[in-house]
């Protein structure tokens, strides 16, 4: 074992290294791989029919990348084998970053040093000290909590609905999905195809039990240790933890009264005060990155469609199953922003300076984001001349946020070529940028060499 920038790398038959998070990407698409040939197989299709490896690959894709884009209605098209493969990979989705990192330490029985260890850590997010493995089960066994609590109380309506075996089946997967940020659905059920949980926007209980699973999801298992770790005290957490908190609830807030506001003369118009309300709390939630909807984007006024590709382009926690720029990345860029019309330039919060590093890596962050989603809808719309600039951009920006909402049946109209572009973009999403980048990435070399600067006009 080499260390090269206090990442773990490890030796090929031919001497080269393979880093760490080279592994983890590698590692992702051969699960990627394996599910689609999964699907492929006629035992996954309700009508025992092969699946072709686009589409197939187009399904595995989404659901280990958590995203929700399909072009086969979940219920109808794949067969209860299929669902389970779909959720299985939902879940490895979900939390395989962790399980993948922790496999390959154990099974390759590396003895980590004390960089080695710290590495691992903050690949995952976490701080603290202490064993890798017992954090690792912390975070599987909350996971596990939490999606057996939001199915216990899907169960209360769709045993009734579904009848008991189904109900429970159908409460599980929901719950899964949601708390995976996953978007995967089953309630082509009623009869209605790709239909989401339109059938319920008025229900509160599928529509609080589903947001409350994608709000925690959505967290982050950082900002959970470190719930833990302060006994739920504010005070006590760590400034990422707060910001997330205080950010994910100003973002829900603020986005409810948007939606409800562009929508009051438009969609919601003759709707009750608690519909109108209970559509926009949904509609916020979910679009950072869970993919579900009770309302069809088609029916949404202009303004609320265009606020949506912001709201996925945000996404949610960094080290959580939510996708998108992360919404930290997204406040350390507006006060960073700000900071340049300060004398010093620096960001102060609560007593702490967020360094230079941070701030670059966060504005990187947002420029290669947004440089992906011109150059990918630009390309989609060069192969695809059917679709609107509207309708390539929102599919862009829900892969690449993992989001997985469309406006009507886009994906379903999008050709082959596209469809593998969409595929990319989702694997992107779901491992980051920055991820694909420091991967390959050379060992920095220092010299004393001092390199003369000079400023360049911008702006």
């Amino acid at each position: 074992m080499k260390e090269i920038n206090s990442k773990l790398s490890y030796s090929t038959p031919k001497g080269r290294t393979i880093s760490t998070l080279a592994m983890v990407l590698m590692s992702y698409l051969v699960f990627i791989l394996a599910g689609t040939f999964v699907l492929m197989a006629p035992f996954s299709s309700r009508e025992h029919i092969a699946t072709g490896f686009i589409d197939a690959i187009f399904t595995a894709t989404s659901a280990t990348c958590v995203t929700g884009l399909v072009v086969f209605d979940t219920y109808q098209y794949w067969s209860t084998i299929g669902q389970l493969v779909i959720l299985f990979m939902i879940q490895m989705g979900g939390i395989g970053f962790m399980s993948v990192i922790a496999f390959l330490t154990r099974s390759l029985r590396v003895k980590m040093s004390f960089k080695d260890r710290k590495f691992l850590m903050e690949s995952v997010g976490i701080k603290k000290k202490g064993d890798f493995g017992s954090v690792l089960r912390n975070i599987v066994l909350g996971s596990v909590i939490m999606e057996t609590v939001g199915a216990a109380l899907l169960s209360i309506r769709f045993i009734p609905q579904f009848g008991v075996a189904d109900g429970i089946y159908f409460a599980a997967f929901h719950s899964i999905s949601a708390f995976c940020n996953a978007g995967f659905d089953l309630m082509g059920a009623l009869g209605v195809p790709f239909g989401s949980l339109t059938s319920y926007a008025n229900d509160w209980l599928v529509n609080l039990v589903i947001c409350g699973l994608i709000f925690m999801g959505g967290l982050g298992f950082i900002v959970w240790d470190d719930l833990i770790d302060s006994k739920f005290k504010f005070k006590d957490m760590s400034l990422h933890s707060k910001l997330m908190i205080i950010g994910s609830l100003f973002l829900v807030i603020i986005s409810t009264f948007i939606f409800f506001i562009f929508e009051a003369n438009h969609l919601y118009k003759g709707m009750s005060f608690g519909e109108a309300f209970l559509r926009s709390f949904f509609a916020s939630v979910t679009a950072r990155t869970a993919g579900f909807n009770t309302t069809d984007m088609t029916d949404f006024g202009q303004g609320s469609v265009f606020f949506t590709i912001i709201l996925m382009f945000i996404g949610g926690g960094s080290g959580s199953t939510a996708g998108g720029i992360k919404v930290t990345t997204s406040i350390i860029i507006f006060l960073g922003i700000l900071a340049l019309n300060t004398k010093d330039g620096e960001i102060i919060l609560a007593g702490k300076k967020i360094g230079k590093d941070t701030l670059h890596q966060a504005f990187a962050v947002l420029a290669t984001y947004m440089i992906l989603a011109a150059v990918f809808t630009a390309v989609i719309l060069g192969i695809d001349t059917e679709l609107t600039t509207q309708q390539a951009l929102f599919e862009v920006v829900s892969a690449i946020g993992t989001v997985g909402i469309a406006i009507g049946d886009t994906t379903l109209m999008l050709n082959p070529a596209s469809r593998i572009a969409i595929a990319i973009l989702m694997y992107i999403g779901r491992v980051g940028i920055l991820t694909i980048v420091l991967s390959f990435a050379k060992p920095k070399r220092t010299n004393n060499v001092i390199i003369p600067e000079e400023n360049v006009m911008v702006g």
